[in-house]
């Protein structure tokens, strides 16, 4: 009895995980689906309040990525005797995307899930890499520093946190959970 009792559990443990991990993305494209019960759990709503609150007007969908770079600027100073330096900083760069969606309903009107369509509007980022070749502040100070040019970029390893699939409504988000779409090329 004690056997079918952990069965039991283990069953419905197993349905109810796999009821709310129903989220499929594709970075390369911004494609993919998003089960209703992924979004309702999160926002704690029933039938009624998803199909009210999944609108275009009041969700959105973008994707956030960040990483750290490293950039080297180099610059000369001195008249008679010159003396070229070297200082690197660490940059944070964070990059957002939205993600255009359409809602999807059965045949009774009831929300199923989200489609996901593809990349929208650029929602720009946070900082941007610098560029080799561009001019930079040599030493910080604005009065005695003399200009340099950015010579490397390299991004810091293990940095880079990969792309996350967020949802807000509200003013609240939450990242979602993700099993990738996987595109091979034969």
């Amino acid at each position: 009895m004690r056997r079918m009792m952990i069965a039991a559990v283990a069953a419905t443990a197993l349905i109810s995980t796999s009821a709310i991990a129903a989220v499929s993305f594709n970075y390369d494209t911004g494609t993919g689906f998003v089960g209703k019960g992924d979004v309702s759990v999160l926002y704690g709503w029933n039938n009624a309040q998803a199909k009210a609150n999944m609108t275009a007007d009041t969700l959105s969908f973008y994707t956030l990525s960040s990483s750290e770079v490293e950039a080297t600027c180099e610059w000369t100073t001195g008249v008679k005797k010159k003396t070229t330096h070297r200082k690197v900083r660490k940059i944070a760069v964070i990059d957002a995307n939205a993600v255009t969606f359409d809602v999807r309903n059965n045949k009774n009107g009831t929300v199923t899930g989200i489609n996901l369509l593809g990349y929208g509007a650029d929602l720009g980022s946070t900082t941007d890499a610098p560029e080799v070749g561009s001019v930079c502040l040599g030493d910080g100070n604005e009065d005695n520093g003399a200009n340099g040019i950015i010579t490397s970029v390299v991004e810091v390893p293990g940095s880079d946190s990969g792309d996350m699939l967020y949802v807000s409504f509200g003013g609240v988000d939450y990242a979602l959970p993700n099993t990738p779409i996987v595109t091979t090329t034969i």
